[in-house]
């Protein structure tokens, strides 16, 4: 069993987000994973964290990164490695989170398609903007997918973590 004790939540946070929904106790597991990390992702920081940790905040970078522009920002954000390199499809498989978990191995298959293209960083708005142009068709599908399945998948993941809590923080009483 996998246990970090640098993640700690106190427990009263954490029942106060659970009686607000799935979405809010997962982000206060969220914010104190960020806290920990102070939101970087150097390897210094992503050494506090452990497997379970870092899927988990996978899940809150891509739910953040579709708010701003989908896989072609997170990608021009320097996430992709981290999101389709990792386990992270597979430990939404194992939490519950089945589609989305299929859609991410899918998105990946694109990704993996067209890594250089897609890891090169754009130096300006008009070369972000051409690469948008070309790149967003090949994803434009299955971002539409993740989009309608995040609310279910946010649900299951909740129900994972709150029944393996010891996988992802310490609770402070």
């Amino acid at each position: 069993m996998e246990q970090n004790n640098c993640v700690v939540v106190k427990d009263a946070d954490l029942q106060a987000a659970a009686q607000n929904g799935p979405v809010a106790f997962l982000n206060v597991i969220l914010d104190a994973i960020g806290e920990v990390t102070g939101d970087e992702f150097g390897a210094e920081e992503m050494a506090k964290l452990n497997g379970n940790q870092h899927a988990l905040n996978s899940l809150r970078i891509l739910r953040d990164e579709f708010e701003v522009g989908g896989f072609v920002n997170l990608t021009q954000d320097g996430f992709g490695p981290y999101i389709f390199d990792n386990p992270f499809a597979k430990a939404l498989r194992l939490w519950g989170a089945h589609d989305l978990s299929q859609l991410v191995y899918k998105a990946k298959r694109v990704f993996d398609a067209n890594r250089t293209e897609l890891t090169t960083v754009a130096d300006n708005d008009e070369d972000f903007g051409a690469l948008f142009d070309k790149m967003q068709p090949l994803f434009e599908k299955v971002e539409l997918e993740i989009e309608a399945e995040l609310p279910n998948a946010m649900a299951a993941v909740a129900a994972y973590v709150d029944e393996n809590i010891e996988q992802f923080i310490s609770i402070q009483k």
